[in-house]
């Protein structure tokens, strides 16, 4: 997600620890929520971020052994990403059909 879509992203993904340190505030908890939805985001993003490099090539770089758990671990992140990067092929060859076919 690119431009005004990434940066909704982006504020939405900041406003969850911070949702968790208002509610720890509320319960009065030692900063328990928070610590929980830092945690989990933090696990998504070092699996996007691990992905991500494997599907770009720059997984040459890391020892196999190292590789092959991180690609086990993330491997649910790199088939997601990898059923996006089909459907936006198919829907830019659509619409370049559709614009080839209108002239």
């Amino acid at each position: 997600m690119y431009g005004i879509d990434g940066l909704s992203r982006s504020f939405f993904l900041l406003l969850l620890p911070a949702s968790g340190h208002l509610l720890d505030m509320i319960f009065g908890a030692p900063s328990v929520v928070f610590g929980l939805l830092a945690a989990g985001l933090l696990y998504h993003i070092i699996q996007s971020i691990t992905a991500n490099t494997i599907l770009t090539g720059r997984g040459q770089w890391v020892p196999d052994w190292i590789l092959t758990k991180l690609t086990d671990w993330v491997r649910s992140e790199i088939e997601g990403n990898l059923h996006v990067l089909k459907n936006e092929k198919r829907r830019k060859r659509e619409k370049r059909n559709e614009y080839h076919d209108e002239t």
